[in-house]
């Protein structure tokens, strides 16, 4: 039984207790059992004044550390959808790098394929939603063969299911539009909020293939635009700046 549990339960018994007690007083024609009464000093049963008193001191007690740990319970109930995605398996919550660390690259060596990728940013959403979102943009090689393509990952928390249905990124670099195929989706559900309002929605994954000519192309555009189903957004220009970054790795 949890600490709350039993503190409810402890101040649910004393509050049955002092409702007989004033029960059984009225049954017997004595003097109402009642807090005010309790510490009367023309009251004819002292003993069963100080207990009632006693009781209620305890009850209010109770009272207030039930208070303290719904309070407790709402805070910890508010967090825990985060942390309980992060141990999802093939799920990853990621968090905004810095701006200035923007177009620094991490790369990961394992089992003989290298694994490039950007720092995780906000997405600038310009229409649609404004559940918070980022973008990674990353590559893989094996070995020493050429790459292809990279992908833009777009993560998401509390979004509900705007991509779930989405096919296709429609690019617009420097005016030119280009579609770039979804290859990948992924959502959990996660319920936040107080003990008293539980709200549930869903952290979304969404990975888009993009072909390396088209890097290229972004890499040394003005502008790019994108729209991925009901989402409009701007790549701004530490994104950009990374995307270069990312395209003088790719070496082909």
């Amino acid at each position: 039984m949890s600490t709350l549990t039993l503190a409810r339960t402890r101040a649910c018994t004393f509050t049955l207790a002092l409702a007989l007690a004033s029960a059984l007083a009225a049954a017997l024609d004595l003097a109402p059992v009642t807090p005010a009464l309790a510490g009367d000093a023309t009251s004819d049963a002292p003993g069963d004044a100080t207990e009632v008193e006693r009781l209620t001191t305890e009850n209010e007690a109770l009272r207030r550390r039930v208070q303290e740990l719904e309070a407790r319970e709402g805070d910890a109930q508010g967090a825990a959808p985060e942390a309980g995605a992060a141990k999802e398996p093939g799920y990853v919550v990621v968090k905004p790098a810095p701006a200035a660390d923007a177009a620094r690259l991490t790369t990961i060596t394992e089992a003989g394929t290298r694994t490039v990728s950007t720092g995780a940013s906000p997405l600038d959403v310009t229409r649609g939603s404004r559940a918070q979102q980022w973008v990674v943009f990353r590559y893989q090689r094996a070995g020493e063969q050429p790459v292809r393509d990279i992908t833009m990952d777009v993560h998401t928390q509390f979004s509900g299911s705007i991509y779930r249905r989405v096919k296709t990124l429609a690019l617009t670099v420097d005016g030119e539009r280009i579609d770039c195929p979804v290859a990948g989706y992924d959502a959990r559900a996660v319920t936040g909020g107080g003990s008293r309002r539980r709200v549930t929605k869903n952290h979304e994954e969404l990975t888009v293939t993009i072909p390396v000519a088209t890097l290229r192309r972004m890499a040394a555009a003005q502008a790019v635009t994108g729209r991925l189903g009901p989402i409009g957004f701007t790549l701004t220009r530490d994104q950009l700046a990374s995307l270069r970054a990312l395209d003088g790795t790719v070496g082909n």
